[in-house]
């Protein structure tokens, strides 16, 4: 703990106003009458929107000691999808909010070296060859989630569709061309410090 704390104690300021903000922001969603959730096409619901919510989400987004992520790694799919934040990211907050090498360090080099992914998160020779080619004039995500069932037994989760994706390489092997799936899957499982993927 006291090694935790000291290695904290730079950030200490911020993370004691992160936290105020989110405690402030949490106790008004549930005690003020006016901020009220509506709900909106499919039943999922969404809280309305708000300057100051976005100005916190900002102030988030760029601050230096806060990754990009919203996913809970599909604990919570019959009630929650986080996985269009990497759209969101790009398309929402670029660049007025941040420069889009910033946006795309927080997705991929930044969060590689988090992990401990050593052959990912930047294009060099020698590290797999992951590229993801986006068309930015149309890249956005969808308005809100819709519930499908495509998992076994008939069982559902909540996806989130995206337009403006026009190619996904995987370990040099293209999965997604011109929008639209290719069948491979090149794809393997990642742990720290992995390097069992093809080279460029």
């Amino acid at each position: 703990m006291r090694l935790l704390r000291s290695h904290l104690r730079p950030y200490r300021r911020s993370l004691l106003i992160i936290v105020a903000l989110q405690t402030v922001q949490t106790s008004a969603a549930l005690t003020l009458p006016t901020i009220t959730a509506r709900i909106i096409d499919n039943g999922v619901l969404a809280a309305p929107p708000s300057p100051k919510r976005q100005a916190v989400i900002e102030a988030l987004i760029t601050s230096p000691v806060v990754m990009a992520g919203s996913s809970d790694g599909g604990a919570h799919l019959l009630s929650f999808c986080g996985a269009d934040f990497t759209t969101r990211l790009i398309s929402e907050w670029t660049p007025d909010a941040l420069p889009l090498e910033a946006a795309v360090a927080k997705l991929t080099s930044i969060a590689a070296a988090a992990y401990g992914i050593t052959d990912r998160g930047t294009l060099e020779p020698g590290k797999a060859a992951d590229v993801l080619l986006i068309d930015r004039e149309h890249l956005t995500a969808g308005e809100s989630p819709r519930f499908v069932r495509d998992f076994p037994a008939g069982s559902g989760r909540y996806v989130v569709d995206a337009t403006g994706y026009h190619s996904v390489i995987v370990n040099g092997e293209t999965l997604l061309a011109d929008g639209i799936d290719t069948g491979a899957r090149p794809g393997v499982v990642l742990r720290p410090g992995s390097s069992g993927a093809p080279r460029l």
